[in-house]
């Protein structure tokens, strides 16, 4: 509703014709309460602040969720930028309707970074979402209207929040299916974020669109007489290309708007699955397939609920077309997805969340070990990444994983048994670093210690020039696997962590006291000596042998400083 805001009539409305359920008694008590708590309070346009309450209850009523989940949108600033408490939530409303509010209620205290304010939220946020589905739901159509309205903000906040909705919001929508939504989110962010991006392509993509709409219809129908012709049921549809995912493709594959070759799709939408593949057939027959475009989503579908059958077509005329083919139910999931099963009593929603976002929940894991913002975020980013591999085992075991991983990130979403005694690996046939990024189709197998004894070498023996080891993985769950197995958490201490033996080998030229001062450089550094030996390895040169115990991570910078000063060869071992 950007044109016009709606009503708390409006509202009501939409929510019966989702819901028959809904409560509409307990949506009114809501919208007066926070229409009270708001009054004095007015938006950047300077329009009444419940003004964008109701437009986020709208936009979740159309998502057909339930009366608290709506009455929560009506109340979802009221604790954050009133006098409310949770307390008055629970009280006069109920506690389910209290902890979604709570659930999307940002933290205010003061933080040492911006970084640190945005992960304590996300925490706070996702940590609520694995409760209760909802309240990540609540916070997307929360920032659907924020993203709408951002030409009222200054040009700094409007690009924060732009980017955030890129990187953040936009991909979990999209990991939970939910593609008109996600579709929104990236339209209105890109729009305020790059503005002359934005405008460009409006107006390019204005323009092929008046030059071939004449063909696209004419291949619409087309496609029609033949289901027709041969009694398949069917509903045709022409797509466009969101904007921002053909910037996108402009970026990442370096291609101007006239290289792209699926600006326009139709859609072809049939009974059942059997005529998805009957269709795709017959259209192959009547035009030109383009090899190596073709993809069954529906044998394997996406890990965001995505199923279809998908090619680049051409007709004599030589318009390039993509074609995807799916059933009903295939449809209603492609722009729902998560929101198709909320009501339905045959499917747990909570199963398929979990299974949609494990890497957020492996993400919160390892920033308990971290507790670094910087490495929070990227590796959050990371896991919402919308590009994926399809790998697989030597037994045909399709495994997705997002565009980037590597060898060890698969043996890690494997199990955390196979990631830790994982002693090789080979890619389709041939012998590979587990390092070695993936690419769709790789066949990747594991080579593992049977006994069970002797963990990767290459993962827990490093040497000082790996310990950057957990930006060469992509995934959280192999990252924290590693931290697990290479730092012992230790509880109550704010500082990264770890108790271990380190055994440095340095050799140098031999001085005066070379030893001494060596010992007392640690001592300075609060590193406990647990012993030293020297042996000579030729007239000049002298080979130290010492084993230390540190418990600071940030202590290995400064000993590879200080060696650096030495100007020796040196290996330190972690055990």
């Amino acid at each position: 509703m950007e044109d016009r805001n709606p009503s708390i009539d409006d509202i009501i409305c939409l929510a019966k014709s989702k819901n028959f359920k809904v409560d509409t008694d307990i949506i009114k008590k809501a919208y007066l309460y926070a229409k009270d708590k708001h009054k004095n309070q007015k938006r950047k346009s300077g329009e009444p602040y419940i003004i964008h309450p109701l437009n986020v209850a709208y936009i979740v009523a159309g998502m057909g969720l339930d009366s608290s989940t709506i009455s929560a949108a009506l109340l979802h600033d009221v604790v954050e930028d009133t006098d409310a408490v949770y307390e008055n939530i629970e009280k006069i409303f109920s506690k389910e309707i209290a902890e979604i509010v709570e659930g999307v209620t940002k933290i205010v205290e003061a933080f040492n970074s911006i970084e640190e304010r945005q992960v304590e939220n996300y925490k706070k946020l996702f940590i609520a979402m694995e409760k209760d589905i909802r309240v990540i739901l609540l916070k997307i159509a929360d920032r659907l209207h924020n993203v709408k309205t951002l030409k009222y903000l200054p040009r700094e906040k409007q690009k924060y929040i732009a980017k955030e909705t890129i990187d953040i919001y936009a991909p979990i929508a999209n990991k939970l299916g939910m593609f008109e939504i996600k579709n929104e989110l990236e339209k209105y962010a890109f729009k305020y974020l790059k503005p002359k991006q934005y405008r460009k392509i409006y107006i390019e993509m204005k323009k092929f669109e008046k030059t071939y709409n004449i063909n696209f219809n004419k291949i619409k129908k087309q496609i029609k007489q033949l289901c027709e012709k041969n009694k398949i049921a069917s509903k045709i549809f022409i797509e466009k290309k969101p904007i921002y995912s053909i910037y996108k493709k402009i970026i990442e594959n370096q291609e101007s708007m006239d290289e792209i070759k699926d600006l326009i799709s139709i859609r072809v939408v049939v009974s059942d699955k059997t005529q998805c593949y009957i269709m795709m057939g017959i259209l192959m027959e009547q035009y030109q397939f383009i090899p190596s475009t073709f993809k069954d989503y529906i044998s394997i579908p996406r890990n965001n609920m995505y199923q279809a059958l998908q090619s680049l077509l051409i007709d004599k005329e030589g318009t390039i077309f993509k074609l995807k083919i799916c059933d009903c139910f295939m449809n209603y999931i492609s722009k729902n997805g998560i929101l198709a099963y909320l009501n339905s009593t045959k499917v747990n929603e909570k199963i398929i969340l979990e299974e949609k976002l494990i890497g957020i929940k492996n993400t919160l894991e390892l920033e308990n070990y971290l507790k670094s913002p910087k490495v929070f975020l990227q590796t959050l980013k990371n896991e919402l990444f919308e590009e994926e591999v399809y790998v697989f085992t030597p037994e045909g075991k399709l495994v997705i994983l997002p565009k980037g991983a590597v060898v060890i990130d698969f043996a890690y979403k494997l199990s955390e048994k196979i990631g830790d005694f994982m002693v090789g690996a080979k890619v389709n046939g041939g012998e590979a670093s587990i390092f070695k990024k993936l690419t769709d189709g790789d066949i990747v197998e594991i080579l593992l210690d049977r006994k069970f004894k002797t963990k990767n070498s290459e993962l827990f023996y490093l040497n000082s020039t790996d310990l950057d080891l957990i930006n060469k993985v992509k995934t959280a769950k192999a990252k924290n696997a590693i931290i697990k197995n290479i730092y012992l958490r230790k509880k109550g201490r704010e500082k990264n962590l770890f108790n271990k033996k380190v055994f440095l080998k340095l050799i140098v030229y031999d001085s005066e006291d070379l030893v001494l001062n060596l010992a007392k450089k640690m001592q300075e550094m609060d590193i406990n000596i647990l012993g030293v030996n020297t042996e000579y390895i030729g007239k000049s040169k002298i080979q130290v042998n010492m084993e230390m115990e540190i418990f600071d991570l940030e202590k290995i910078s400064s000993i590879k400083k200080m060696l650096n000063e030495i100007n020796g060869k040196s290996t330190m071992i972690f055990n």
